[in-house]
């Protein structure tokens, strides 16, 4: 890689770029091998020159770095709504299933207890109608008279 590509790179990373020019081809190539190797929010880089050196601040300015705090904060705040939203938005379809249910097992009820009525209503009537009282009452005297059939 060339000298002015090293540059080009260092530049890019947030070095100044007229102390890059006063720095011989060795220290621009630790000082990208630093700057690849150590992620630029974490360390602070000391890059030694041919005037004496010269040191570079990776980490963010204190205003840039509140900044970023907040847009952090404010990120987390957003995904915990979010997540918030999804966790009513899950009760409440909970909620309207275990309604749904129960409204299910209502009319189901209601059903059976109106069938019931229905067939209660429908022996009462066998029973109070002529025909339905001589077989109640053919049914009670049954074991008191003798069968009459084939014997032999």
């Amino acid at each position: 890689m060339s000298s002015e590509r090293i540059r080009l790179r260092l530049v890019q990373a947030g070095y100044n770029e007229e102390q890059l020019f006063t720095l011989s081809r060795d220290d621009l190539l630790e000082a990208l091998a630093r700057h690849i190797l150590y992620p630029p929010a974490e360390t602070k880089e000391v890059l030694k020159g041919a005037e004496g050196g010269m040191e570079r601040t990776e980490e963010l300015s204190k205003a840039e770095e509140r900044e970023l705090r907040m847009m952090e904060l404010r990120e987390m705040e957003l995904r915990d709504r979010e997540e918030e939203r999804q966790l009513r938005r899950e009760q409440l379809q909970l909620e309207r299933q275990r309604e749904e249910r129960e409204l299910l097992k209502e009319e189901r009820l209601a059903k059976e207890l109106e069938r019931q009525m229905k067939k209660d209503e429908e022996n009462r009537a066998q029973k109070e109608s002529v025909p339905g009282q001589l077989r109640y009452f053919g049914k009670m005297l049954d074991p008191f008279i003798p069968k009459i059939g084939r014997e032999h």
